[in-house]
């Protein structure tokens, strides 16, 4: 059925697109000069509503193709894992053994990741921009045994941005 147009059953209802009006088959039947008009008007209005959903679609809601750049990463500034991770060599990474990053994250100059406040767990393919910092916060017990590192689970292409501080 195309759209705009009306269907032709005895038993369901029909919603004619032009006017809203709700017919039924039967009030159908006798009135062709009616049903060609009503289906010119709805023909004029499904048009007018695909017209507007396309420019709306092209002027606001439409992704924009933009072509991603390569980054070179240059081997004097970062240090690479066998994990494919990529380390400025200006990052601030405290309690290294306590960070699991799983591969493909990027870490920017003057990024703080504090592993010796607790574990820091990251995903696959994370960015940490400059001057982010990563602080898990450690938590105190109710028996008064003082401060408990904390984890802190970072999951999968995760973005934190210039700046930013998670704890």
């Amino acid at each position: 059925m195309e759209p705009g147009t009306a269907t032709q059953s005895a038993s369901a209802l029909v919603l004619q697109a032009g006017d809203g009006h709700a017919a039924g088959a039967e009030d159908q039947v006798g009135a062709a000069d009616d049903d060609s008009q009503i289906r010119a008007e709805s023909q004029a209005n499904a048009n007018h509503l695909l017209s507007f959903v396309v420019d709306h679609m092209t002027t606001s809601c439409a992704p924009c193709p933009v072509e991603l750049a390569h980054i070179v990463y240059p081997p004097a500034a970062y240090e690479e894992t066998k994990n494919g991770n990529k380390l400025s060599r200006r990052a601030i990474i405290e309690g290294g053994k306590y960070i699991r990053i799983k591969g493909r994250c990027i870490i920017k100059p003057e990024a703080t990741v504090r592993g010796d406040l607790g574990e820091v767990h990251a995903g696959q393919y994370c960015v940490i921009e400059a001057r982010a910092r990563l602080c898990p916060t450690p938590t105190t017990r109710d028996s008064g045994q003082g401060l408990v590192p904390t984890s802190m689970r970072i999951g999968d292409y995760v973005y934190i941005g210039e700046g930013c501080v998670v704890e």
